[in-house]
């Protein structure tokens, strides 16, 4: 999943032998050439400044309420059982 410009995700990782999710607006992609083992990472901007992230720690994108009445409606709208 490459993460979309200003956007929340709810982010899991590791640390110290211990699982953390966390939740962070997607920043930037770095390049394979500044990370530490040559794999593209996304800078998230988190609660505590900023984290890099690998593409399988990114669990999903977090729906805002905006967003998701807009889905609603759009659904509602164009739903086969209403037609």
């Amino acid at each position: 999943m490459i993460p979309e410009e200003d956007k929340r995700y709810l982010l899991r990782y590791e640390f110290d032998g211990k699982t953390y999710e966390d939740v962070g607006t997607f920043v930037e992609v770095v390049s394979p050439l500044y990370s530490e083992d040559n794999c593209v990472e996304y800078k998230f901007k988190v609660n505590g400044g900023h984290i890099l992230m690998k593409e399988n720690e990114i669990i999903r994108r977090i729906v805002t309420t905006e967003e998701a009445l807009a889905q609603y409606h759009w659904l509602k709208k164009n739903s086969k059982r209403n037609k």
